[in-house]
């Protein structure tokens, strides 16, 4: 495509109308056509939670913006093998999308030995979310800060208890990161899911976990759990005494939710795609509001499809980082 035809969305920005030198490649390109069918939009998660709502209000965005269906199905199971594999092998003609997160696109493929797609299989469209979290802790645990904490778990190795949801979560990553640099050796406890962790510690099951920072606001306001460190990049302005993961000296991986195409997908479409979710999902900021907020999202993303590209190649540089410090290989 022509360079002056490209456009940047930044996050919040009324996207730029096509005018007619991209109108006349798109038709070289025969894009012009595109949707000409309904648009499927797979996702790893069970119906009815946030990601999963989440992508329903995206897909309204789209059916809206290019006058075609945009239908959601769920590929729940196998650890998100299935939503990844499906858009890895589908036709590379824009019909076919996946909404995935930094572990479906990045641990995946360093955990898994034989996987059937590699990041390089999808092709990325745009960053639509990212989701803050923090390392939380029982109030009764007498630690104030991370540091603390993994002071008590070497002096109590394997008595203070982390709940997971299993080898492809986050508190198992860091588990295995304290104990190989930190010599901190936590009990890890492996839980179904991130809300089964996350409800054994408001119970008081378990004495540590991660979880996201919005949802848990209101488990900590009650007193009911501790926030000891947050993974945004600088402290959060509305907890300005809550350090960072890397004030703690912990990797920090920001979690984030996407939109990817299968590879080889024409430029054009994935621009066309880029184009309409920035009009319909972020330009007005109170639609904004009304799609990320209520599913405890934060930190609106969008932007350019490039500009995407290169927020990958960081966070696999930083993710690659922690599994070598946490010596995991692929299974």
């Amino acid at each position: 495509m022509n360079a002056s035809c490209h456009r940047r969305f930044a996050a919040g920005a009324v996207a730029a109308v096509l005018i007619s030198p991209c109108a006349s490649v798109l038709a070289a390109d025969g894009t012009d056509a595109y949707p000409s069918r309904p648009i499927r939009l797979l996702t790893a998660n069970s119906p009815g939670g946030s990601a999963d709502q989440l992508l329903r209000s995206i897909a309204e965005v789209l059916s809206k913006e290019l006058a075609r269906p945009a239908v959601v199905e769920n590929k729940p199971g196998a650890e998100g093998l299935l939503a990844g594999e499906a858009c890895a092998r589908a036709a590379a003609d824009g019909h076919t999308l996946c909404m995935l997160d930094l572990f479906n696109w990045a641990l995946l493929p360093k955990m898994k030995a034989n996987l059937s797609y590699r990041p390089s299989d999808l092709e990325p469209v745009m960053l639509l979310a990212y989701i803050p979290a923090g390392f939380w802790s029982q109030p009764k645990l007498d630690a104030g800060n991370m540091k603390e904490l993994l002071a008590r778990v070497r002096s109590r190795p394997e008595e203070i208890t982390l709940g997971s949801w299993g080898r492809m979560s986050t508190p198992y990553l860091y588990g295995e990161f304290f104990r190989h640099t930190a010599g901190a050796t936590f009990n890890v406890i492996s839980y179904k899911s991130v809300t089964q962790a996350w409800q054994a510690l408001v119970s008081g099951e378990v004495q540590s976990t991660t979880y996201s920072i919005l949802a848990g606001l209101p488990y900590m306001n009650s007193g009911k759990v501790k926030l000891l460190a947050v993974n945004t990049a600088q402290r959060m302005p509305s907890l300005p005494d809550i350090p960072t993961f890397a004030e703690e000296g912990m990797p920090s991986v920001m979690q984030w939710l996407a939109l990817f195409a299968p590879r080889g997908t024409p430029p054009a479409i994935v621009e066309k795609i880029n184009a309409a979710l920035a009009r319909g999902a972020y330009a007005d900021p109170a639609v904004s509001a009304r799609i990320f907020s209520q599913f405890s999202l934060s930190d609106v993303a969008g932007g350019a499809a490039g500009d995407f590209k290169r927020f990958l190649n960081d966070q696999q540089s930083q993710f690659d980082q922690l599994l070598k410090a946490a010596d995991i290989k692929p299974e």
